[in-house]
């Protein structure tokens, strides 16, 4: 298989079960269709489905020395679209030849693919080599969802991803954005889980008693951000227990559909429950019947 980037990646599909029959099959119609050649930096483009949203200068200089002193060892991957060339695979590599003052790279081309298999390649390459992290592939997500209408089952079966992992990844785009930030920025936290706790308290309103875990706290998005970076400082049991007390503070009292009352005398019944016209028309005759059975 060599330096084969692709061959690569269906390797781990299939020993990992990684993506469904579908998506094997027509990375393997992708794959039939490639020729290893030199191309001109100048023609690549940029792949509009590329789920990586940037690349660190420092990244870059470390993979220029490298391929400086060792030469490329593994061809980028690009599908070509009449005369244009898309990065599939190897933006840092791209971006390492440039910063070499080179003018050709050696690609992979990939013929006669759409816009649907593009974005899924891509995709399942980035998450293959763990190459993203969890924003770059929320978003990436999320854009394969809306752009072909994809339901979380059609994507976790072509990812080898379940549906409730899918869920969550792509409610992480629902914290507030200076979270999302640092997390784009710091590479913070891998932490779906922990996240998706911390953006549950989206649903609390202003009941809830946040400042008296954290003072200065003026609303909800704030209470999150708190949450945020002291879950950072003090790891996932502190995020739970400190929810967790948050939730047995506020629990709302328990609402019983009837509640009865019995003492000496008789009984009190109480209907927690609006009732219609008809509704109470039917209770009166109930109780009148019931009534009637006592007595006799």
């Amino acid at each position: 298989m060599g330096n084969n980037a692709l061959e690569n990646v269906l390797k781990k599909v299939r020993e990992t079960g990684t993506a469904n029959k579908v998506m094997e099959k027509m990375m393997k119609e992708a794959l039939t269709k490639e020729e290893l050649k030199e191309v001109p930096l100048s023609g690549l483009k940029e792949n509009p489905y590329q789920p990586r949203i940037e690349i660190k200068s420092e990244e870059v200089q470390e993979l220029a020395n490298s391929i400086q002193e060792n030469g490329l060892l593994q061809p980028i991957l690009v599908a070509r679209f009449g005369k244009e060339y898309y990065i599939i695979a190897g933006h840092r590599r791209v971006e390492a030849h440039k910063l070499l003052g080179k003018e050709n790279i050696k690609a992979r081309i990939m013929r006669k693919i759409d816009d649907k298999t593009l974005a899924s390649i891509s995709l399942i390459e980035n998450l293959q080599r763990e190459d993203l992290d969890i924003i770059e592939t929320a978003i990436a997500i999320k854009r394969y969802k809306d752009e072909f209408n994809k339901t979380l089952d059609e994507i976790g079966k072509e990812l080898g991803k379940t549906k409730s992992w899918i869920s969550r990844m792509l409610s992480v785009l629902s914290l507030p954005q200076e979270i999302i930030d640092d997390i784009k920025n710091n590479k913070s936290t891998s932490d779906v889980d922990s996240l998706n706790l911390i953006n549950s308290m989206s649903k609390f309103d202003k009941k809830f008693r946040t400042r008296n875990f954290c003072p200065e706290c003026q609303d909800i998005g704030d209470f999150q951000g708190w949450l945020y970076k002291n879950f950072l400082k003090n790891g996932r049991d502190w995020l739970r227990e400190t929810i967790d007390k948050l939730k047995k503070q506020t629990k709302p009292k328990e609402v019983k559909d009837v509640e009865y009352k019995f003492t000496k005398n008789g009984a009190t019944i109480k209907i927690n429950k609006k009732l219609s016209d008809e509704d109470k028309q039917l209770l009166e005759e109930l109780i009148k019947d019931l009534l009637e059975q006592i007595k006799s």
